[in-house]
């Protein structure tokens, strides 16, 4: 078996002469920034939609829509105004504008974690060890770190190639649970050498101001990392 693989591998770049042509010169690059994707990978995180989609544009609805698709299918929807039901039921928020959410099926299966831990802890004077959530993430992965890296990077190519925003705060939301941990470096030390190349191979797609706060002009990845350079300079 190991000698047919060898012999299939070998033979790629003429056994496709049927087939458009291959980007080999792109092949390291696509390979170095998914390279810890696998179909597992995949089959957690794919929206659950009937082709699992993923559009760049989120699939939104207002809860008005989802409760009247829901009711429709028994009794009077709620949200219908005739004569026997001249009331219609609205949900708004403290701007009076309508409540919105991702149309089930449509949001990609992320790994669930703090909004706003990134904002907030960065600018902490003693910012909060975070271990103890990484370490339930991995629990829960049966501890397969590369899964860990494998969602790091599928979120990230989904806002490269897809222009998916959930899929970079995604990806932010997991490098700051990085750098933020201090107890896991020893126990975990595959994860993190591992991290430091996924990371180089990533960057190199992006422009040197991408990561800029227009605001307050703060680079989100030179002060997250520098918190993980010295949290490893502390070991």
């Amino acid at each position: 078996m190991l000698a047919l693989i060898e012999k299939v591998r070998s033979n790629l770049k003429s056994m496709d002469d049927g087939l458009a042509p291959y980007p080999f010169e792109t092949y390291l690059s696509w390979f170095s920034l998914s390279n810890y994707i696998t179909e597992k990978t995949v089959e957690r995180l794919r929206p659950e939609n009937q082709c699992s989609r993923i559009t760049g544009q989120a699939e939104l609805i207002t809860l008005e829509t989802e409760m009247m698709e829901k009711e429709g299918v028994h009794g009077h929807p709620s949200s219908c105004v005739d004569r026997d039901h001249p009331l219609r039921i609205r949900f708004v928020d403290e701007d009076g504008l309508p409540i919105m959410k991702i149309r089930d099926g449509f949001q990609i299966r992320f790994t669930e974690l703090p909004l706003c831990s990134v904002a907030v802890s960065i600018k902490a004077e003693k910012p909060l060890d975070r271990s103890w959530q990484l370490h339930k993430i991995l629990a829960d992965l049966n501890g397969e770190w590369f899964e860990f890296l494998g969602e790091l990077q599928f979120a990230f190519v989904c806002f490269l190639m897809g222009q998916v925003y959930e899929g970079f705060e995604q990806w932010k939301r997991l490098i700051h649970l990085l750098c933020s941990c201090t107890k896991e470096l020893i126990e975990y030390k595959e994860l993190y050498m591992a991290l430091i190349s996924v990371l180089h191979f990533q960057l190199k797609e992006c422009p040197e101001d991408f990561f800029v706060d227009i605001v307050s002009r703060d680079n989100f990845l030179t002060t997250t990392l520098s918190k993980l350079f010295g949290n490893i300079h502390g070991k």
